[in-house]
């Protein structure tokens, strides 16, 4: 069937995706009529009949020079791309990104496939952890019962730890140490917060002495405690008396009311060698020490 004019010629110009202009040169006298079209170069194919334009597009993950792109509905995607349950980020030019990489203010990791990557990474030697969202930890972060640290570049540390003035230590696992632990040849305290504890510690009804340092000092008297070897403090005391003799204005305790450094004194007190020692009287006199 004939139409009942001649189409001499219909121009159409068409926006494309990648937002180059093409033109259309359409000369037609039956419905059944070719289109010819000239300077067209487009990635994708299409088929032209009846002056409809009918597309045979792109879809889903397209390898192009190595490089991998996805497609829905013949569009690129860029940006974060849920594909059967599994994340992947897609770069601003629409190549699937690897190794790290950095969106708005958090790092991530995706493998050479392209999956983002949770939990521990080991990367050159070095320890990540990334979120559950994927993003890379940074300072305190607990994973199941354990507390770890990581520096400001997602580096997880191990060893002593000074955070704000206070110090921690942290196992060769990273896991935060609290309770007794030793570091070469020295013994520690932390307590339940991990941090690290000096001066007098009761554990457990034991008397310790950590010194400015931390470490537990040995075999050494400390404000009338003997330390022995274990690190036990015990008070020291005549075995055969249960009171301490101290003077008003004197810094020493004595064991007997007898002692020579006494003499002297006209006002002797009589006391338990704790009451004593929270007077201040710390230290055993040189004469009755035993």
């Amino acid at each position: 069937m004939k139409i009942n004019h001649k189409i001499t010629s219909i121009v159409l110009t068409l926006g494309l995706i990648s937002s180059s202009i093409y033109t259309i040169n359409v000369n037609a006298e039956t419905l059944n009529s070719k289109i010819q079209v000239s300077n067209l170069n487009l990635s994708n194919s299409y088929n032209i009949k009846n002056e409809n334009l009918i597309k045979s597009s792109k879809e889903g993950w397209i390898n192009t020079n190595g490089i991998w792109y996805f497609y829905k509905n013949g569009i690129m995607q860029t940006g974060w791309l849920n594909d059967n349950g599994i994340w992947y980020y897609l770069n601003e030019n629409g190549s699937m990104a690897t190794g790290w990489y950095k969106v708005d203010s958090n790092w991530y990791y995706s493998n050479s496939n392209g999956i983002m990557q949770t939990g521990w990474l080991n990367d050159n030697g070095n320890w990540y952890y990334l979120n559950d969202n994927g993003s890379m930890a940074t300072g305190w972060y607990k994973v199941n019962s354990n507390w770890y640290y990581s520096n400001s570049d997602g580096v997880m540390q191990t060893g002593w730890l000074n955070d704000n003035g206070t110090w921690y230590y942290l196992n060769d696992n990273g896991s935060m140490a609290t309770g007794w632990y030793k570091v070469y040849s020295k013994w520690y305290y932390s307590n339940s917060n991990g941090v690290m504890q000096t001066g007098w510690l009761n554990d457990n009804g034991t008397w310790y002495y950590l010194n400015s340092s931390g470490e537990m000092v040995t075999n050494t008297i400390i404000d009338g405690w003997k330390i022995d070897s274990n690190g036990i403090a015990t008070p020291l005391k005549d075995e055969n008396h249960s009171i301490v003799y101290v003077t008003p204005n004197g810094k020493s305790y004595h064991y007997s009311k007898d002692c020579t450094a006494l003499k002297r004194s006209s006002s002797i007190l009589g006391m338990s060698l704790n009451e004593a020692i929270n007077k201040g009287k710390s230290d055993p006199c040189n004469l009755c020490v035993k």
